[in-house]
């Protein structure tokens, strides 16, 4: 604990001195003298690894303002910034900013911007657009990392057209593929919705890989998710009373700001 914490600290004094702008020349510089130095490529280099630890960590606001500064600075690795902001702004539910990101994005758009492009797409629910970045995005040029979410993409396709026992096994190959914890935490929570959607019973193992994925991401937007997937999947087992527990429990420790998820629990 000691040791995330320290992390923790130090992404964020990072991110502070990412933000802050540099200070006013003593003396001026002459005009059309160019007098600008940017940070080196090894300063830079260090930022983009900062920034996907944070992404890793859960910790997706941190990695999009480091991402979002490093898109900014000469000489910087603009693409794999762009991408890596794209990723942290999908991660905070934010499809739409994260379409803005990418079609701003003016050069190669290989296998991983069509995939984000996809996921972007399906989060807004815009079903023909999703599929034609899945075809685009071919998984075999995809590293490793993002094949999870390939798979993942083709599962959310396959629930918005009402396919849930296909949804499940895609889900189901996802959580597999998964590069993180985190990721598996999201692939495991849509193949519970798809089995839910396609009516199938829920195990006692289910619900109590489902609890112990809301423990450990309560407060993250994941979490807010798994909360309400996890009252269902309790519903669906006959335990009405602890479904109600598990979401007046998030109402009452969710902050004000959060109104978008406290009107889903209310509901």
């Amino acid at each position: 604990m000691r040791i995330r914490i320290s992390v923790v600290v130090a992404l964020a004094g990072l991110v502070a001195r990412e933000a802050r702008a540099q200070p006013a020349a003593l003396n001026p510089p002459a005009p059309l003298v160019a007098n600008v130095r940017g940070p080196s490529p090894g300063e830079s280099a260090r930022s983009l690894q900062a920034a996907e630890r944070a992404q890793e960590m859960g910790l997706p606001s941190a990695a999009a303002a480091i991402f979002q500064r490093l898109i900014e600075t000469p000489g910087a690795d603009r693409q794999a910034a762009t991408l890596g902001l794209a990723t942290a702004l999908l991660d905070e539910g934010k499809a739409l900013e994260a379409e803005k990101v990418l079609t701003a994005w003016t050069g190669e758009r290989g296998a991983a911007w069509h995939l984000r492009k996809g996921l972007a797409a399906a989060a807004q629910g815009e079903t023909t657009t999703a599929k034609n970045e899945r075809d685009a995005s071919h998984i075999n040029e995809l590293p490793p990392a993002d094949r999870g979410w390939h798979l993942y993409l083709q599962g959310t396709i396959a629930t918005m057209e009402n396919e849930p026992d296909k949804a499940k096994v895609l889900f189901g190959q996802a959580v597999d593929a998964a590069g993180s914890s985190l990721a598996r935490a999201r692939f495991l929570l849509k193949q519970d919705e798809a089995r839910l959607r396609g009516g199938g019973a829920v195990s006692e193992v289910a619900l109590e890989t489902t609890r112990k994925n809301l423990a450990t991401y309560q407060g993250r937007k994941v979490g807010y998710d798994i909360a309400r997937t996890y009252a269902v999947m309790l519903d669906a087992s006959g335990k009405k009373g602890e479904a109600a527990e598990v979401l007046q429990r998030q109402v009452v420790s969710l902050p004000p700001e959060e109104h978008e998820e406290l009107d889903e629990m209310r509901l």
